[in-house]
Order: structure tokens, then C-alpha cells, then sequence
């Protein structure tokens, strides 16, 4: 005969146990995802910095990185509507502080949408699952680092920094 303790010990060890079967699952999903958005962060960035007259990296990057995203995303999660819904909030967000800051040069802009992303995967990590603190985290040491640091290399920084950090944590995500 089971006690009552064990009865509530043994239920207890199922919901975490299902609880990071969910977080691992959830990590081997998002990590072609990162690395594809890491791809296109380090080339974008790479190319803005040996190549500034190049406008068209960003108008071009972006919108494979989000079809990307799209195509390795579908068929996941239960969220529906939840996650553009969420991404063209933060989105509009970023428009409107970089509206209301009067971002005046690439590099600004560049610098504080790369923070928003890092505080988005701390956000993540405070809600999913820990390995997307850590991914924000790093980012935001690239970021610090090159604004504050080495302006003058910041598309060096947030390319082979942050384009590299989020190649590697896909990697990472995916072995999970």
C-alpha cells in the first residue's frame, strides 16, 4: 500500500519530469531557428560593417531569417496568433523607440534593436526555459561591449559576436 506522502512525492516527480520534457523539446525545436537567425545576423552585420554602402543586407536578411523562422516553425506550439502577435508588438515597440530616441545613424539603430533582442531571449529564459537567458545574456555582453567598449568595430562585435553566440546556442539548443 502507497502512502500518502509517496502518493504526493511520486506526483510531484511527474510534473517535473514533464516539465523539462517540455523545456528540452522546446529547446531542440528552437535551435534551427536561432542558428538560422544567427546566419543571418553575422553576413548582415559583416556586410554592413566591410561594406556600408551595401544598404540592401538588412532589407534582405530580415525577411529570410522570418519566412525561416516560419518554415521551422510551423506545426509547433499551441500559441496560434500568440507569436506574431507578439513579434510585431516588439516590432512596433522598437519602431516607436527608435522614433521617439531619434536614432540617427545605422549603427544606433543597429545597437539598440540588438538590445532588444537580448532582452527578449532573458525574457524567454525567465519564461521557458533558462538556455535563452544565457543566449541573451551573451548577446548583451556583445552589445555592451562594442557600444561602450569599441564603437568602432560594433558590426564586428554584434556579427561575429552575437551572429556567432546565436549559431553556437542553436547548436547547443538542438542537443537538448
Amino acid at each position: 500500500m502507497i502512502g500518502q506522502d509517496d502518493a504526493v512525492s511520486a506526483l510531484e516527480s511527474i510534473e517535473r519530469t514533464r516539465q523539462r520534457a517540455f523545456e528540452l523539446r522546446g529547446y531542440a525545436h528552437a535551435g534551427d531557428i536561432v542558428m538560422g537567425w544567427g546566419v543571418v545576423w553575422l553576413v548582415c552585420n559583416l556586410i554592413t560593417y566591410f561594406a556600408p554602402e551595401a544598404t540592401f543586407a538588412w532589407p534582405v536578411g530580415i525577411p529570410l531569417a522570418v519566412i525561416w523562422s516560419i518554415w521551422r516553425g510551423r506545426g509547433q506550439g499551441k500559441g496560434g496568433w500568440r507569436a506574431p502577435a507578439t513579434a510585431g508588438a516588439i516590432f512596433a515597440l522598437v519602431a516607436m523607440v527608435i522614433a521617439i530616441t531619434q536614432v540617427e545613424t545605422p549603427a544606433e539603430a543597429n545597437a539598440l534593436i540588438t538590445a532588444f533582442v537580448a532582452t527578449g531571449y532573458v525574457i524567454q529564459g525567465i519564461w521557458i526555459g533558462q538556455r535563452f537567458a544565457w543566449i541573451g545574456l551573451a548577446i548583451a555582453a556583445c552589445v555592451g561591449v562594442a557600444w561602450f567598449i569599441d564603437r568602432e568595430h560594433l558590426e564586428l562585435w554584434l556579427g561575429i559576436g552575437g551572429g556567432g553566440a546565436l549559431i553556437l546556442s542553436g547548436l547547443w539548443l538542438k542537443r537538448a
